[in-house]
């Protein structure tokens, strides 16, 4: 068995057979799976479940009052079959794929084979590889059922108080029964030889045809007291339904005492007959034995409670709760907060890494600052090499003239008889502006207008040459130097 840490604890197996509903509790405990309870209900009743036992003595784990105690989900992985006769089982050999392209090629092998659209179906697959040492392909068993008949079980079982995690079969039932919880008396040659199994009640006979690592067929045979004859007969036919008797190497076995199948087999059938016995990993409360009244009532019931253990996600899903898929990490975390002294050590452990980690960061940085001012030296300080361009910064900020606030004042009042030709303004201030004017009387009246300009001083007009348009210069000092605060767009007026 496989025994990760991210397993379950706890399982319940629920098996829907002759209209009851019976439940195996399974715990994995000390490197052994521990069956809990065991326990039948009515389906059609929502009380309490039953405690009865499979043999005649109180030997039965099913007649221990253990098996008394109400059932429940809380903390279980919950894994229920459907009926067998609702299910239709394929078997195929296909190419080597991987998950998602290996369900593709059998949703198409489902729509050709099957009469029923794929969409009104639920249905699930499994692979194994082919018996065939060295091949690479797949062994590939598909197993579908209707979408109404798998909600009116998930239904019934909602009723009863359960959650459901996965709805299988009754073939992977008896498949996890037989591999994680039977021991082998005669280990096979081959994997690919058939076999039967029977588990047998004073009602209901179960017909099981294994091969392969793989269930194949299941099927109900009720039980007829008076004519012992006429049931084995039935059971002959659902095995040939599938292999001829002749290929079946073995016929496994396990029966409520009120019930005789081995003498039975062993007179009608010419082949080896063998008892299911619990591996020694399988035991009851407190390391008791199984007999086998527990396994012919309750096995597929503790076989769906071994995969809920083993590998749940393995399992063909027909219906079920949804999951969340969560990484290796993230469950080892979910596991570890599940108890609350785990909770408080690693919330402990997680302090002392945060004040430790905080701590460190402190102490790197006040070594760093004390090698910095150890180190420090004015001589070689980058705010040497950028104290020039500093200074003309200063310069720039403290001496520049706004422009455009000067010639804004200078055309603000110029007459239209007027035409500079050019204004020239120096670092000290000083403004020249030339140009021509027909009018001079236009001309005195534009100085007497910068004149009275706060902005202006010392404006002396000129004419230099007067015979050529009018020509002029204006020499002016300008006043009042301001910095030039985020002056207008080039253009804007």
């Amino acid at each position: 068995m496989n025994n990760n840490a991210t397993e379950p604890a706890i399982a319940l197996g629920l098996h829907t057979c002759a209209g009851e509903l019976r439940r195996a509790k399974l715990r994995r405990s000390a490197g052994r799976i521990e069956v809990l309870s065991l326990d039948r209900q009515p389906m059609g009743l929502s009380s309490g479940p039953q405690a009865t036992g499979g043999s005649a003595d109180n030997s039965s784990l099913s007649g221990s009052p253990v098996a008394t105690a109400a059932v429940t989900t809380n903390g279980a992985v919950c894994v229920a079959t459907m009926p067998s006769a609702d299910v239709m089982t394929r078997l195929w050999s296909m190419p080597a794929a991987d998950g998602s392209r290996l369900r593709q090629m059998v949703a198409h092998r489902l729509e050709a084979d099957l009469p029923i659209p794929l969409e009104q179906l639920a249905w699930g697959c499994r692979a194994g590889k082919l018996p065939e040492s060295g091949s690479p392909g797949l062994t590939v068993m598909a197993q579908a059922a209707r979408n109404e008949r798998v909600s009116r079980q998930m239904a019934r079982l909602v009723e009863l108080g359960m959650a459901v995690d996965v709805l299988t079969t009754e073939a992977e039932a008896i498949e996890n029964l037989l591999r994680l919880g039977m021991r082998e008396q005669t280990p096979p040659a081959s994997d690919a030889d058939p076999e039967a199994v029977i588990l047998a009640t004073p009602d209901d006979w179960l017909v099981a045809v294994r091969s392969g690592g793989f269930v194949q067929s299941v099927r109900h045979v009720s039980a007829d007291s008076g004519r012992p004859e006429l049931t084995l007969q039935n059971c002959r036919q659902m095995i040939e339904a599938v292999y001829p008797l002749r290929d079946v190497r073995r016929v496994r076995w396990a029966a409520t005492p009120d019930v005789v199948v081995a003498e039975l087999l062993a007179e009608h059938w010419s082949m080896p007959i063998e008892p299911l016995e619990p591996a020694e990993t399988l035991v009851g409360p407190n390391g008791g034995r199984l007999v086998a009244a527990d396994l012919a009532e309750f096995g597929p019931a503790i076989g769906l409670g071994l995969a809920a253990l083993d590998e749940p996600d393995v399992l063909i899903r027909l219906a079920g709760r949804e999951r969340e898929t969560l990484s290796p990490r993230r469950q080892q975390i979910e596991r570890l907060l599940t108890t609350p002294g785990r909770w408080i050590a690693a919330a402990g452990i997680l302090f002392v890494l945060m004040v430790g980690t905080h701590i460190g960061a402190l102490t790197w940085e006040r070594a760093q600052m004390k090698r910095l001012i150890t180190e420090y030296d004015p001589a070689t300080s980058p705010m040497v090499a950028l104290e020039p361009k500093i200074r003309a910064m200063e310069r720039i900020n403290t001496y520049r003239i706004n422009v455009e606030d000067v010639v804004a004042r200078i055309c603000a009042q110029m007459p239209n008889s007027v035409l500079i030709s050019s204004i020239q303004l120096t670092r000290e201030q000083g403004l020249v502006i030339k140009g021509t004017c027909g009018d001079s009387k236009a001309l005195f009246k534009w100085v007497d207008a910068l004149r009275q300009d706060p902005r202006l001083d010392q404006i002396q007009p000129g004419r230099t040459e007067p015979g050529k348009g009018g020509g002029f210069t204006l020499t002016a000092q300008v006043v009042g130097t301001q910095r030039l605060a985020g002056g207008r767009q080039r253009g804007a007026r």
